[in-house]
């Protein structure tokens, strides 16, 4: 994404359309990258520089999706990779930026760690058991 500023609820919306319609080289994913309300009726109260969610309803509860903004055909489902990082100020963004180029430059591990939750609607262990019989070496 080019660093264009994002910092209305039109643009929050229109931008990604309008990169994904419009540009040359469409893009295959894009992040958006700080503050952000649900409100995006703008009830509560106004405020630039907000990253609008829609809130979703899934089978366990409601929780804020930013795939909406790159669903342009209104299926439901994203037509390409969108995410955001809910971060206050330039220097949590930096922080964010220089941990993952730091990931993304040191040697893979050799090692993984499954964590189960308790059971509670839905078997963890089990899933996760699973899941161990997938991995490679185990």
């Amino acid at each position: 994404m080019s660093s264009a500023s994002v910092t209305s609820r039109p643009s929050n919306q229109g931008f990604p359309q309008y990169a994904g319609t419009s540009w040359k080289i469409k893009p295959r994913f894009v992040l958006l990258v700080g503050d952000a309300s649900y409100d995006a009726r703008t009830i509560l109260a106004w405020e630039t520089g907000i990253l609008f969610h829609r809130l979703i309803d899934t089978s366990l509860m409601e929780t804020a999706s930013d795939d909406w903004l790159a669903d342009f055909d209104s299926d439901g489902i994203a037509d390409w990779q969108l995410d955001g990082w809910q971060l206050g100020t330039p220097a949590e963004a930096s922080t964010m930026v220089r941990k993952i180029i730091g990931y993304e430059l040191s040697e893979p591990l050799e090692s993984m760690l499954l964590v189960a939750d308790i059971n509670n609607g839905f078997d963890f262990e089990s899933a996760s058991t699973q899941l161990r019989a997938l991995i490679p070496g185990t």
